[in-house]
């Protein structure tokens, strides 16, 4: 089966073929496993070589730059991906939508800088203010080069130029910490990411249609479209991220609350593959017809729960031993925590994706009211849990405003997931099933990782399935 996207003005009908769709999916989603291994790998490494306090003023910061972040990644990436998958290179159209692109990242990176060092300074000292502001403004200047590669479906660079940028922010951290910069120079490793998306990335074919159009300033279109994008985007980054400021925010500091930090970025795992879903899914939605979005969706969603289902399983069940093998001892005393934690994660995937769907198929009378619930049922979940039971009620609180928030968007993407309900029931009974065996052998590690490999090679084993079958399909 082929899935025919609205045809470009200046070249032919662009047609995608199920098998790529899965296949693309599976590429981002294992990109975003290993950007978040190694961004794991930074958080770890900053809970032993930072004091408790020092940590949690950290862990606030990276939580604010990860959410400016995702709106650079919506404000210029996603509306030009549109853009580029249109109109061909050196047309008039692609050049006023990177123009565009440029200009309103400038401006909004000096914004987000302005923004979020005044929320950093609630918390943190100046130097800390400083390194998450600059942080924060450089997440903006490779926005519209990662929409460029994303709209031209060249995966490949922008999972060289993704990883290298989460790699080359590892490395200056933890340099910077060792010679006693502290969380101000772990923060400013960000800032080293960008430049070596931009050396990775590659600018040549972007600068060719990089042109000085400040007109498209005026377009009403065009700002219609970004800020319809880029508020869903901040919304669902906002509720991704509040329970990590939250803490730095309203506690003092503590080990526990320094704990719950660490545990909470790592729940946050199975966003990431939400996030490669969104990034294959998005620029083969703009344009097309209920049906048409259905198709794509249909094994872009099959890859997500196959492989987030089984993630969240392993999150809620692994045995303090294992995890305290990468997390100081200090912070033992939150790993019971951590089922609640998964249970946040699963839900805020869940988010991302359908609300980012939503966007995509632009079904904004749908996408605003659930989103307005959604923030409402984390926020009282968040708040309401604090004031009754500190760190612990906020993961109470926060996992069950998580999945009250997935269950809001999945009922408002209904029409997009039809004929989906009964693969979702076998995979969440499949779910249901590793759970409970993982449950089993929590209070041996030996017996629970080898239970680990057996179903990481089951899951492995029907994506690669799943491929063939749609190529069979199609043919």
């Amino acid at each position: 089966m082929t899935t025919t996207l609205e045809p470009p003005e200046t070249g032919p009908a662009v047609a995608v073929e199920d098998r790529d769709v899965t296949r693309h999916s599976v590429l981002l989603s294992a990109c975003s496993a290993a950007v978040g291994v190694l961004s794991y790998a930074c958080t770890v490494l900053m809970a032993h070589l930072l004091a408790p306090a020092e940590y949690t003023a950290y862990a606030a910061g990276q939580m604010l730059v990860g959410i400016a972040g995702i709106v650079a990644g919506s404000l210029a990436p996603l509306p030009l991906v549109h853009t580029v998958r249109a109109h061909g290179a050196g047309s008039e159209p692609r050049r006023q939508g990177i123009a565009f692109a440029a200009l309103l990242t400038a401006g909004s990176g000096v914004l987000a800088a302005v923004v979020t060092g005044a929320v950093a300074a609630g918390f943190a000292p100046a130097p800390m203010v400083v390194a998450v502001a600059v942080a924060a403004a450089g997440m903006f200047v490779v926005a519209p080069v990662l929409g460029f590669l994303q709209g031209e479906l060249r995966f490949r660079r922008y999972v060289a130029a993704t990883i290298a940028q989460v790699a080359g922010r590892l490395g200056f951290s933890v340099a910077t910490v060792l010679l006693g910069a502290g969380a101000p120079g772990a923060v400013h490793g960000f800032a080293v990411g960008v430049v070596a998306v931009l050396v990775v990335a590659g600018t040549a074919s972007i600068r060719r249609d990089l042109t000085w159009r400040p007109c498209v300033l005026r377009e009403r279109a065009r700002w219609a479209e970004t800020g319809d994008i880029a508020l869903v985007q901040l919304i669902v980054a906002s509720v991704v991220g509040a329970d990590v400021v939250l803490v730095a925010a309203l506690g003092s500091g503590t080990p526990t609350e320094a704990g719950f930090q660490a545990l909470a970025t790592l729940a946050k795992a199975p966003i990431y593959v939400a996030g490669g879903t969104v990034l294959v899914t998005f620029p083969l939605l703009r344009g097309t017809t209920l049906a048409g979005a259905r198709a794509v969706l249909r094994p872009a969603l099959a890859a997500f729960r196959r492989i987030v289902l089984p993630v969240t399983a392993v999150l809620a069940t692994a045995p303090p031993a294992l995890v305290l093998l990468v997390l100081p001892a200090r912070y033992a005393d939150s790993l019971v925590l951590l089922p609640w934690l998964a249970l946040s994660g699963l839900g805020f995937a869940v988010v991302t994706v359908l609300a980012t769907v939503l966007s995509a198929v632009r079904a904004h009378r749908r996408n605003r009211p659930a989103l307005a619930a959604a923030t409402v049922f984390q926020a009282a979940g968040l708040l309401g849990g604090w004031e009754m039971a500190g760190v612990d009620g906020l993961a109470v609180g926060g996992a069950l405003g998580a999945l009250a928030a997935g269950a809001v968007m999945v009922a408002a993407a209904a029409p997009y997931l039809a004929g989906t309900a009964r693969e979702t029931a076998i995979e969440a009974g499949a779910a249901a099933v590793l759970t409970g065996v993982l449950a089993l052998a929590h209070s041996h590690p030996v017996a629970w990782l080898l239970s680990v490999v057996v179903a990481g090679v089951i899951v492995r084993q029907r994506l690669a399935r799943s491929g063939e079958s749609e190529s069979q399909g199609s043919s």
